[in-house]
């Protein structure tokens, strides 16, 4: 029986590679509460499901903020560069007291050097909701890391604002 390979590569082509490469809108997402909370948070903050908050106790006015590793998701086809263009922060913040923000962090692997990429801050809301940053370049993974650092801050014991997630997509949610 002969074999012919130019088939055989054809149909890999168009099985294996085609619709790898075909993918359009992946995204990278984080809930809230798998970052890695700064010391100086410990004590004052509360999780629960996707959420970080100020702990109902807590009378501390002090920020608490979580750090939240950001990898690339676009590994599998090969390229340094994923096409996101947003950076976007899921919270509730119902008062002027308070606030909510992320962060988007480039870092130089090897000295630490870093620089703020996009930064969403809440606006208060009733209700739950999301805002959202462009980024101004794509993100380089051969280059640097990145993570992103939510923020929570309150200048009195009454607002509870808490992050839900975070997400970083092509533009199209």
């Amino acid at each position: 029986m002969k074999t012919n390979y130019a088939t055989i590569i054809i149909l890999f082509t168009m099985f294996c590679v085609a619709p790898a490469r075909a993918v359009t809108h992946t995204a990278w997402t984080a809930v809230a509460s798998t970052g890695a909370v700064d010391e100086a948070s410990l004590g004052i903050y509360t999780v629960s499901g996707p959420a970080i908050g100020y702990s109902p106790g807590s009378t501390s006015t002090d920020s608490i903020v979580t750090r939240i590793n950001v990898t690339n998701g676009y590994d599998y086809i090969a390229t340094h560069t994923p096409p996101w263009t947003t950076l976007e922060l899921g919270y509730w913040d119902n008062s002027e007291h308070g606030s909510v923000s992320a962060t988007l962090w480039q870092v130089v692997p090897f000295t630490g050097e870093q620089t703020a990429l996009c930064t969403v801050t809440s606006d208060d809301s009733p209700t739950s909701t999301r805002k959202s940053c462009a980024l101004s370049s794509g993100l380089d993974f051969r280059n640097y890391v990145f993570y992103v650092a939510i923020k929570l801050t309150r200048d009195s014991t009454l607002p509870l604002p808490c992050a839900y997630a975070v997400r970083l997509y092509d533009g199209t949610p």
